[in-house]
């Protein structure tokens, strides 16, 4: 629930990520270093071997959240996200009723969701290590001809199955994500989600920015005097959002008011939603 719960809330899905961005990108460096100071055959074939292992768990994840929905759409031939999303109910997450059927539909779309987030880190990973094993090639020279193992392993068949089946992936969920925009009552139903809720909220948010988040005591950042911090990994509970002026996303807590990305071209995440439920009681007062 937690990982629908932070998917759902994300202001503006085309651009925000589900992952801690930051980590990944550390994780990343450090594979390319390794990558590019060492053969990278053996890297290249343990990458692939468990992006073919994800892909299989991704495959099983389907088929889990397409029987929890009850969709008679069975996938045929790879990873294929047709129609994957139908079944899905068209409700935000704190008006499904608790329920053994709803429970099993949110956490058959968080695997599916984690799933298919390990895939993108794994694939991206793997070009990683192909550029770093270019690169180091064209570094060596001919001192490299003993170590192009890596050349056999991008040619092997097992290899081009692997790259089959991510551009199937890839063709069937750009496919899905186009066909449940085109639908007519798309643009009515992303206007519902982005304005405020009728109902009063309880958002559960989690710090996962390194260097915390800063407490301001208004909705704008520019102007608005820094009142405190709160550190990574801590838990607060928000009771209203809004976008500012500069298009970024703020919650209010009873502290003050805190970010949802960093400004600029990173845009990282600086809180993640833990849980979104109706609220039971009067939310404190912040100066705005």
């Amino acid at each position: 629930r937690q990982l629908v719960a932070h998917a759902s809330c994300l202001s503006n899905p085309s651009i925000a990520c589900l992952t801690h961005s930051r980590s990944a990108n550390s994780l990343s460096l450090v594979v390319k270093t390794i990558a590019s100071s060492n053969d990278p055959q053996k890297l290249l074939q343990k990458i692939s071997s468990a992006l073919s292992t994800q892909l299989t768990y991704l495959d099983e994840s389907m088929t889990s959240l397409r029987v929890a929905t009850g969709d008679s759409i069975q996938t045929v031939d790879g990873s294929s996200c047709d129609y994957i999303l139908d079944g899905i109910p068209c409700t935000a997450l704190y008006n499904i009723e608790s329920s053994d059927e709803n429970t099993s539909i949110v956490d058959a779309l968080s695997i599916f969701y984690r799933s298919i987030s390990t895939v993108d880190w794994l694939t991206t990973t793997l070009a990683i290590v192909i550029k770093a094993a270019i690169h180091r090639t064209h570094e060596l020279g001919l001192a490299q001809r003993r170590e192009n193992g890596w050349k056999k392993e991008i040619s092997s068949e097992s290899f081009e199955k692997l790259v089959t089946k991510l551009s199937d992936l890839h063709r069937s969920s750009l496919w899905e994500v186009c066909r449940i925009r085109s639908k007519p009552d798309f643009e009515e139903r992303e206007s519902i989600r982005s304005c405020a809720s009728k109902e009063p909220l309880l958002y559960k948010l989690r710090i996962v920015c390194q260097e915390g988040a800063i407490v301001r005591n208004g909705i704008e950042i520019d102007g608005c005097e820094n009142v405190g911090s709160v550190e990574m990994g801590e838990v607060v509970e928000a009771f209203d959002r809004c976008i500012n002026s500069s298009g970024v996303l703020r919650y209010q807590t009873s502290r003050g008011w805190v970010s949802e990305l960093t400004r600029g071209h990173a845009r990282e995440n600086i809180v993640e939603i833990i849980d979104v439920v109706k609220s039971t009681t009067t939310p404190p007062y912040v100066a705005r």
